[in-house]
């Protein structure tokens, strides 16, 4: 294992054995310049519809949820989610 594989698997990355040194390095920088997790306050919402946060979990419909700001006021504006309480800075 190379050490750029070493540091992929320590942050998490599922390395594809196709990938070139510098697409694996392309994917270490991504990883280490995202925001962290947590880093951006969350609040929660009700969501009108059926929603995938990740690819094959769905979220029903009804359901309260807390998320980043930031993917509280895209749902919001698309209409698939309202407010549960007011978002910080809004009031």
């Amino acid at each position: 294992m190379t050490d750029l594989e070493k540091q992929a698997e320590e942050l998490g990355i599922k390395v594809d054995g196709r990938w070139s040194e510098e697409r694996l390095q392309q994917e270490i920088d991504k990883a280490l310049s995202a925001p962290k997790a947590g880093s951006e306050k969350k609040t929660p919402i009700k969501l009108l519809y059926d929603t995938w946060f990740e690819e094959d979990i769905r979220t029903r419909a009804g359901k309260v949820v807390e998320v980043s700001i930031s993917e509280a006021k895209r749902l919001i504006s698309a209409g698939k989610a309202e407010r549960a309480d007011p978002i910080p800075g809004d009031e």
